[in-house]
């Protein structure tokens, strides 16, 4: 019975720990700074690349003129 007792008295926590140090659990601050700051980044990519396009066809239309 001791045997037992001493067992299961850590068990709880050491698989606990465990999926812990497995990254088990996600961390929301973690996972919500990095969705937003992804959305920010591409958002910024995507009207950098548009910015390029414009200026590319405003530079051919004075060329062409």
């Amino acid at each position: 019975m001791n045997i037992a007792k001493n067992f299961l008295s850590t068990n709880f926590m050491k698989s606990m720990q465990s999926l812990a140090d497995k990254n088990h659990w996600r961390d929301s601050f973690k996972d919500q700074l990095n969705v937003d700051y992804k959305d920010w980044l591409y958002d910024s990519v995507a009207k950098t690349l548009e910015n390029k396009g414009k200026s590319g066809n405003f530079k051919d239309e004075i060329c062409n003129e």
